[in-house]
C-alpha cells in the first residue's frame, strides 16, 4: 500500500535561513483512511508535529541552514531536501528488540519514504 500521492513533495514559497515552523502537507492517494498508517517519523529533529487524516500528512518544519551556506550560491538560494517516514498499519509491531541495539524500528513492517523539497533564501527577489 502506498499512502502518499507522489514520493516528493515541493514546500510552495520561499523561507528565509533559520525561518522556524513552515507548515510542510504531504497529500495522500484517495482512499486512504487515517487508520491506514500507524505513525508517520521525521527523518531529522528540524521537522515536528507529524499529523495525519485521509486527506494527508502535515508537519512543522523549523530550518537550520546557517545564512552563510545560502548567501555562497550565485542567487542566495539552496534547495534542503528532508523525509519523512510513513508507517502502515499492517499488523506487525512497529518496534523489535535487536541485540546490542534494543529496539528499533522493524525492518519488516511495511513502510514509504517520502521526500519534500525547501527553498531557502536570502534574496528577496525569488
Amino acid at each position: 500500500m502506498k499512502a502518499a500521492k507522489e514520493t516528493r513533495t515541493i514546500v510552495q514559497g520561499v523561507i528565509f535561513p533559520q525561518q522556524k515552523g513552515v507548515k510542510v502537507f504531504v497529500p495522500f492517494r484517495e482512499g486512504v483512511r487515517k487508520s491506514d498508517i500507524q505513525t508517520i517519523v521525521p527523518g531529522c529533529g528540524c521537522t515536528a508535529n507529524v499529523t495525519w487524516d485521509s486527506d494527508g500528512a502535515t508537519a512543522s518544519y523549523s530550518d537550520n541552514t546557517p545564512k552563510a551556506d545560502v548567501e555562497k550560491y550565485p542567487t542566495k538560494t539552496k534547495t534542503v531536501t528532508k523525509h519523512l517516514t510513513i508507517y502502515h498499519n499492517d499488523g506487525k509491531p512497529l518496534k523489535v528488540s535487536h541485540p546490542g541495539k534494543g529496539k528499533i524500528y522493524n525492518p519488516r513492517k511495511s513502510k514509504e519514504v517520502v521526500y519534500f523539497d525547501v527553498t531557502v533564501s536570502t534574496n528577496l527577489e525569488v
